[in-house]
C-alpha cells in the first residue's frame, strides 16, 4: 500500500507540474515546421533562470518581464507554459507566434532583428536600433520603448514610434516593411495597430498632448500614402491623465478601436472606451482594475480586448474584458516579479491548453503536491507502524 501511495504521488506530480520530471522545454528540430502557435497556457510557473531562447524553439504564445530583484529580463512562454530567457528589447510576437521582433545581441543599444522561431533564421535591420544609439555611427533610426509595437495582420510589417538621428528623441509613427527593410512615415501620433495589412492606424488628441477635448484616429494607406482622419464621437470628454500619452489598440478584424482611459497612477482603475472604425461612434464603455500601465499592448480575442493587469506586490495577469464582465486568462506564479504579459493573437484564438487548477491564483494551487507529500509522509509512517503492531500481535 505504501509503495502504491508513493507511485501515485509521483505520477500526479509528473502530470500536474510541467517539467518537474522532464527537464528543459522541447526544442524544435531543424526542418520541423509548425503553421502557428497552438494555444496559450493557463498557468505560468516559477523558473528563476530559464535557458536562453534557442534558434528553433517553435511558435511562442506570450512574452512578459521578470524583474528578478533588479536583474530583470524578458521571458518567452510556449503554449504549454515552458519558459525561455530573452534579452531586454521590444520582444513582440507576430500574430501567429512564429516570429519575434527582438534584438540582435546582448548590447544595451542593439540592432533590431526578426527571428523566425521555426527555422532559426534572422533578418537583421542594420540601421535601426532600440532606444538611443547615438554613440554608434551606423545607427540611423531608433525604436522608442515608450509606445507599443504592432505587427500587421499578415506579418508583413510592424508599426512603432521611431526617431531619426541626430534627433532620435523626436519620434514619429513609422512602418517597417520586413521584406525590404524600408521605413515609411505615417500620419498622426501614437501607434494603435492596423485596420488591414496596408492600413496602419494612429491616434492623437486634438489641440495637443494635454488637451481634453477631441481625439482623432488616422488611417494611412501604405500603397498610395493617403491618410484619412476619423474624429471619434466621444460620449463625454476625455478624462485620462493629461501628462500621459494615449494607449490605443485596433481589434484584429480592424473594426474597433480601443482607448484606455486612466485617471490615476499605475495599477489603477481603467475605463475602456471603444469606438467604431467605420464612423467613429463610441460603444458602451467597459472597466478593468488594476491595469498594467507600462508600454504593454492590448490583445484581442475576437471583438473583445485582452488587457495586461498588475497590482502592487502581486504577479502580473491578463484579463479578457467582454460586454458582460471579465475573466482571467492566466495565473502567474507569485514568486515571479512579473509585469506586462503580452500574447500572440493566434495563441488567444487557438484557446487555452488545459492545466490542473486552470487560472486559479490561490497560493496552495502552486504547492499542492508539496502539501500532499507533507501529508503523505506521516500517513505512510502511521501505516508502517500499524503493520508493525499487527505483525507483533500475530
Amino acid at each position: 500500500m505504501v509503495r502504491a501511495l508513493g507511485a501515485t504521488l509521483v505520477a500526479g506530480i509528473a502530470l500536474a507540474v510541467p517539467g518537474a520530471l522532464g527537464g528543459a522545454p522541447t526544442v524544435r528540430p531543424a526542418g520541423h515546421s509548425v503553421a502557428s502557435v497552438d494555444g496559450y497556457p493557463q498557468r505560468i510557473g516559477f523558473e528563476r533562470s530559464p535557458a536562453p531562447l534557442p534558434d528553433r524553439p517553435g511558435p511562442l504564445a506570450a512574452t512578459f518581464y521578470d524583474n528578478d530583484f533588479g536583474n530583470g529580463f524578458d521571458v518567452a512562454v510556449t503554449s504549454h507554459g515552458d519558459l525561455w530567457k530573452l534579452d531586454r528589447g521590444p520582444n513582440v510576437l507576430s500574430p501567429d507566434g512564429t516570429r519575434l521582433l527582438q534584438l540582435q545581441s546582448k548590447e544595451h543599444h542593439a540592432r533590431l532583428v526578426v527571428h523566425d522561431l521555426n527555422d532559426g533564421t534572422r533578418r537583421v535591420f542594420g540601421d535601426i536600433f532600440y532606444l538611443d544609439a547615438s554613440h554608434d555611427p551606423t545607427a540611423r533610426y531608433s525604436l522608442s520603448d515608450q509606445a507599443p509595437v504592432y505587427w500587421a495582420p499578415d506579418g508583413s510589417s510592424v508599426l512603432g514610434s521611431i526617431g531619426e538621428h541626430p534627433h532620435p528623441s523626436r519620434v514619429r509613427p513609422m512602418v517597417l516593411d520586413l521584406a525590404s527593410g524600408g521605413l515609411k512615415t505615417v500620419a498622426g501620433g501614437v501607434p494603435a495597430g492596423f485596420r488591414s495589412a496596408e492600413q496602419p492606424v494612429t491616434v492623437r488628441k486634438v489641440g495637443g498632448a494635454r488637451a481634453s477635448g477631441g481625439i482623432v484616429a488616422t488611417t494611412t494607406d501604405l500603397r498610395t500614402g493617403e491618410s484619412n482622419d476619423l474624429p471619434l464621437g466621444l460620449d463625454h470628454p476625455w478624462r485620462g491623465r493629461p501628462d500621459s500619452p494615449l494607449t490605443a489598440s485596433v481589434s484584429a478584424d480592424g473594426a474597433t478601436l480601443l482607448l484606455v482611459e486612466m485617471r490615476r497612477g499605475a495599477y489603477s482603475h481603467a475605463t475602456l472606451r471603444m469606438f467604431s472604425m467605420a464612423d467613429g461612434h463610441e460603444e458602451p464603455t467597459r472597466h478593468l482594475s488594476p491595469l498594467d500601465r507600462g508600454s504593454c499592448q492590448a490583445g484581442w480575442l475576437g471583438s473583445d480586448p485582452v488587457l495586461p493587469t498588475k497590482s502592487q506586490g502581486k504577479p502580473a495577469g491578463s484579463v479578457l474584458v467582454t460586454a458582460h464582465g471579465s475573466r482571467a486568462l492566466v495565473a502567474v506564479h507569485p514568486r515571479l516579479q512579473s509585469f506586462c504579459v503580452q500574447w500572440a493573437e493566434g495563441a488567444l484564438a487557438a484557446g487555452p491548453v488545459w492545466t490542473l487548477f486552470g487560472t486559479w491564483p490561490y497560493l496552495w494551487t502552486w504547492y499542492w503536491w508539496e502539501l500532499l507529500l507533507a501529508a503523505c509522509v506521516p500517513l505512510a509512517g502511521l501505516l508502517l507502524a500499524w503493520r508493525a503492531v499487527r505483525s507483533r500481535g500475530r
